[in-house]
């Protein structure tokens, strides 16, 4: 005599197949016509068929959980590589023809800084005679195949006649936007200034800075501890 088992809503009940009479609960008699009656291997293919869908409610736990979709993350580059400058040992990687490496004072009284930012060494545009008035001085470093990500600096700019300084980013196509500039007489400080690029729409392979002199030669400016990052 063989035994039927279902499970049917939330009550379990097994049933005689010959006799129809259930021995879990004596009270409850089910009977199906041999029509619907199935043995135990038709009921496991059906399980098998049926076994992606099907929830076990005798143990909730088991059932699967529901993981909402998300949007792919936007990968965002960091910078992982930053190179520093304070001057102390020549020009490293910076190029100019206008400006001077120095140590202490400037040589012209009221004007340029007193000493480096760092270190003992600064580089600086001297505007003694004939360097003003309007005279252009340049420095510029090529990063090579590497893009900015970002740069700081320090700068003087003591003098009653300063002119006008600015740094300028320059991508590949030769284009250049000024990243920052500053004119007049700061006082005998060093100040910082800092930039950091927006990328994909500011993509420099080359950094420039430039000085205007003013009138007359009270109008040294100076940099140092030049830092940059690249991505």
């Amino acid at each position: 005599m063989h035994n039927v088992c279902r499970v049917v809503g939330l009550f379990s009940a097994c049933w005689d197949r010959h006799h129809g009479r259930n021995h879990r609960n004596q009270t409850m008699v089910l009977t199906f016509s041999n029509a619907y009656e199935m043995n135990n291997a038709q009921w496991e293919a059906q399980d098998e068929a049926t076994a992606e869908t099907q929830v076990d409610i005798m143990h909730p736990s088991l059932a699967p959980t529901l993981v909402p979709s998300t949007s792919a993350p936007t990968l965002v580059p960091s910078a992982n590589t930053t190179y520093c400058t304070s001057f102390e040992s020549g020009f490293e990687g910076w190029t100019t023809s206008t400006f001077y490496r120095h140590s202490g004072s400037t040589t012209t009284p009221y004007t340029g800084p007193s000493s480096a930012y760092d270190g003992s060494y600064y580089v600086y545009a001297e505007t003694s005679s004939p360097h003003y008035p309007g005279v252009e001085f340049s420095m510029y470093l090529d990063l090579g195949e590497a893009t900015l990500a970002s740069v700081s600096f320090y700068y003087s700019m003591h003098g009653a006649t300063m002119g006008t300084a600015l740094l300028q980013g320059i991508n590949r196509l030769g284009n250049s936007t000024t990243l920052w500039s500053k004119s007049g007489d700061q006082g005998d400080v060093w100040y910082s200034a800092q930039y950091n690029t927006t990328l994909p729409t500011e993509s420099f392979q080359l950094l420039r800075f430039e000085y205007t002199s003013g009138s007359p030669y009270t109008g040294d400016f100076a940099l140092d501890f030049i830092c940059y990052e690249l991505w």
